[in-house]
């Protein structure tokens, strides 16, 4: 339905927007970062895999609560309207249940790529903005 596809591009979109505006102020603003002061933070959750952004969340929280909440809030957004787009689909799909399982898997991954790319961006940016030249 037409909904739906509203939805997954939304999702397209977000997940894009913040790749190109990471990679437009990486090379505009990036290239002028110092070494910043929750660096060290940031290296020792990195060695956890899969989990890392999560537990990097009360890190960005406490350097700088307004984005770190309108970035999750936008990922939290994504993920609700993806499992809405899941349930549409296996309704549709009552009868084969291969196609809603290979689906809601996609789905899945989708979630988890955006979760690291939400996470990655929330780093990139405390990182920007705890680092030398221009901390607060």
């Amino acid at each position: 339905s037409n909904r739906f596809l509203v939805i997954k591009l939304c999702c397209l979109v977000y997940g894009v927007g913040l790749a190109v505006f990471v990679w437009f102020h990486a090379s505009i603003k990036g290239k002028n970062m110092g070494r910043s002061t929750t660096s060290g933070i940031y290296q020792c959750t990195d060695r956890i895999p899969i989990v890392d952004s999560l537990f990097e969340i009360p890190v960005a929280f406490v350097k700088h609560p307004l984005s770190t909440i309108l970035l999750w809030l936008l990922f939290a957004v994504a993920s609700i309207s993806m499992y809405f787009v899941f349930i549409d689909f296996q309704a549709a799909q009552e009868k084969e249940l291969g196609k809603s399982t290979a689906f809601g898997f996609s789905i899945f991954v989708v979630l988890y790529q955006l979760y690291k790319l939400t996470g990655g961006l929330s780093q990139y940016w405390i990182l920007y903005l705890t680092s030398e030249p221009y901390a607060e």
